[in-house]
């Protein structure tokens, strides 16, 4: 007995695995012991007449099987609901999130040491993650940032208790909780009680210059990047769970500041508008993180560049940063480069266009844009921003001669390279963009036709 208590201490249990079309429906549970118990009963010895038997065992297994429909019809409904009730123009992306979270595969991460070799424990994993991104978001040349630079006063416009309960009914349910345990949905039933406490609480600290520890914890949950090598710490996505009490104050903050930010960024940056989905130094400071792979966490670590990637903040924050420095490039290369700033042609078209940090830079002269690289290469680097190399191209957009041929003789008209390149998952030939949406369209149908083509009646939304 003792052996076996110390081989399920060091070895452990593995769980019992769960046949496909396993459900926790009361009634097919019900059903399902009610089978198997006439099964055994049927295998038994002695048994002279197994006939009604196997009657009853066939009946429940073809009732279980209409209740499993059923239950998958309610489920492809419940989809189509949430795709209907979205904004037409997030109905694809909806569709598509809804649906592959259906089919999704939670397989981990895949981490390698310095040495190539994959990490087996998840202590493991976390320790070498924590160490990855505690060198990515820290500088040595970087002091970290000061939760006040004024002495301690009350803010020129207290927060209030409105603006508290504004946030919180923005908090969205079904949510992991942050480092302190406590789900949106017990903050938003709590009520006006709890929208005056945070008011006050939030108050006191700016006017005492005290900060208040829960707003800078967080959790780095790490998540695998699709299409990416598994293995490099580099292929991982860093997503931070935060307190509510944190997601709370960003929220205040933000609706404070949107409309400024906005105007700032200019009409050229895309993403993180008012209505799609900077901050103060408070919620950048003493910003500290964890690292949890399954229930397994790693130490702390301090992060003095950057801002938590899951924080309603984190996009302004970016582009604000990327709208100040892209002013610092376009006014030192208006003085190199016989480049209009800001960036609008003589014909009034853009001439630069960003969704995030993602940016576009157009040009009748490619050179320019080879000198304007180099040029913004060095700024960026002053604003603790880089430029990927690797994902960094130079596209021509043209149209070849009706008689040029390529090295295989082959009419080049029609097929220049520039028509299989992609921006932000759209290719720039419209043809060629339409063909691939038809391809994906196709690959979608077909991944999920039994559940287009079963019994159950949809309603489609124009």
């Amino acid at each position: 007995m003792h052996f076996n208590v110390m081989f399920q201490q060091v070895v452990g249990k593995v769980p019992p695995g769960k046949p496909h079309q396993y459900s926790d429906d009361p009634t097919v549970v019900k059903l399902s012991a009610e089978r198997k118990s006439l099964q055994q009963e049927c295998s038994l010895t002695g048994i002279s007449d197994r006939s009604g038997l196997r009657k009853r065992i066939n009946h429940l297994k073809r009732t279980i099987k209409k209740r499993l429909k059923s239950i998958n019809e309610a489920t492809a409904n419940a989809l189509v609901d949430v795709i209907n009730n979205t904004d037409s123009c997030r109905s694809m992306f909806e569709a598509n999130r809804t649906l592959a979270q259906c089919r999704m595969k939670k397989d981990g991460v895949t981490v390698h040491d310095a040495d190539g070799k994959t990490l087996g424990s998840d202590s493991l994993k976390a320790e070498a993650i924590k160490e990855y991104f505690n060198n990515e978001c820290n500088e040595k040349d970087e002091p970290h940032l000061p939760a006040f630079i004024d002495p301690p006063g009350s803010l020129l416009c207290p927060i209030t208790p409105e603006e508290v309960g504004r946030a919180v009914m923005k908090l969205k349910s079904g949510r992991v909780c942050g480092p302190d345990g406590i789900p949106n949905e017990l903050m938003k039933a709590a009520g006006y009680p709890l929208h005056c406490e945070l008011a006050r609480i939030y108050n006191l600290s700016f006017d005492a210059n005290t900060y208040i520890p829960a707003i800078g914890e967080g959790i780095l949950t790490p998540l695998q990047q699709p299409g990416k090598p598994r293995g490099p710490v580099k292929s991982i996505r860093p997503l931070t769970l935060l307190n509510g009490t944190r997601k709370v104050l960003s929220l205040v903050a933000l609706n404070r500041i949107n409309y400024h930010v906005d105007m700032y960024t200019g009409p050229w940056q895309a993403a993180y508008k008012q209505g799609r989905s900077c901050a103060d130094l408070y919620l950048l400071s003493n910003t500290k993180l964890k690292v949890t792979v399954n229930r397994a966490e790693s130490g702390e670590f301090v992060i003095n560049i950057g801002a938590y990637q899951g924080d309603s903040l984190a996009g302004k924050v970016f582009t604000l940063t990327l709208a100040g420095a892209l002013n610092h490039i376009r006014a030192v290369i208006s003085v190199t480069i016989p480049r209009p700033n800001p960036p609008v042609s003589d014909r009034s078209l853009p001439l630069e266009s960003a969704y995030a940090d993602d940016a576009e830079l157009l040009s009748e002269d490619g050179q320019s844009l080879v000198k304007i690289l180099e040029i913004a290469s060095d700024i960026l680097k002053d604003w603790s921003l880089f430029v990927n190399e690797s994902k960094t191209v130079f596209t021509r957009v043209y149209l070849a001669g009706t008689d040029a041929l390529d090295a295989h003789g082959n009419k080049i008209r029609g097929n220049e390279e520039w028509r299989q390149s992609v921006l932000l998952g759209s290719k720039l030939c419209s043809e060629r963009d339409i063909v691939n949406r038809r391809n994906k369209a196709n690959v979608a149908f077909y991944t999920y036709k039994k559940v287009v083509r079963s019994s159950c009646h949809f309603s489609v939304v124009v």
